[in-house]
């Protein structure tokens, strides 16, 4: 039952939480009630800062600490396997640990995309308009994971832009490995790589 509380936990923090401030924000504040981009920009605000802060507490900690090593180490692994070296230690030591398909990009994309999709949403009260927020998580995610695809498929001046803010954020959430961290990051892609490279294409 622990994935429930999981579960329970994230809409919390990023379905109720941020509407319920906002609410009492509005409440007590000239914010106007009926400003559509106004609510759905503030509410992504307090999303990503719930999310930002979330990530920074939790890297304090030395067991994740030590899971964003591990992170950084599978980010550097593809990285070389996706340059066509051979998947060696000292090869994976020379790429990045960013990636712009990790899950933290993946993620921060979601709550830019809320933003957006919520912004045409005419609805104002605290609970319906949490409601349609779960409602329409489907499509804010397929959106969010069509980007993804995209940005692994292209490299050009826009995907390079709209990952930028992923990448940066995966300074929070990769550390740089050490080469055991590296050996068990190739051991575990090894079994992965299909023997047909066009398995593997984005």
């Amino acid at each position: 039952m622990a994935w429930w509380w999981g579960i329970a936990v994230a809409i919390g923090l990023f379905v109720f939480l941020p509407k319920f401030l906002i609410g009492q924000l509005i409440a007590h504040t000239a914010i106007p009630d009926n400003s559509r981009f106004v609510r759905s920009l503030l509410e992504g605000i307090i999303k990503i800062a719930i999310f930002l802060g979330y990530m920074a507490c939790t890297g304090m900690m030395k067991d994740i600490r030590r899971t964003y090593e591990y992170h950084g180490a599978e980010h550097k692994t593809i990285a070389c396997y996706e340059a066509g070296e051979e998947l060696t230690v000292e090869n994976v030591k020379k790429h990045t640990r960013f990636h712009p398909r990790c899950g933290t990009s993946f993620i921060f994309i979601t709550l830019i995309v809320s933003i957006l999709v919520m912004c045409i949403v005419p609805i104002y009260q605290v609970v319906p308009r949490m409601i349609v927020s779960i409602l329409l998580l489907p499509v804010v995610v397929g959106i969010s994971y069509e980007f993804i695809r995209i940005a692994g498929r292209s490299n050009n001046w826009l995907t390079r832009a709209l990952s930028w803010p992923g990448l940066q954020i995966q300074r929070i959430t990769t550390r740089e490995p050490d080469a055991s961290q590296i050996e068990c990051a190739i051991a575990a892609l090894k079994p992965c790589i299909p023997e047909d490279m066009e398995d593997d294409k984005w």
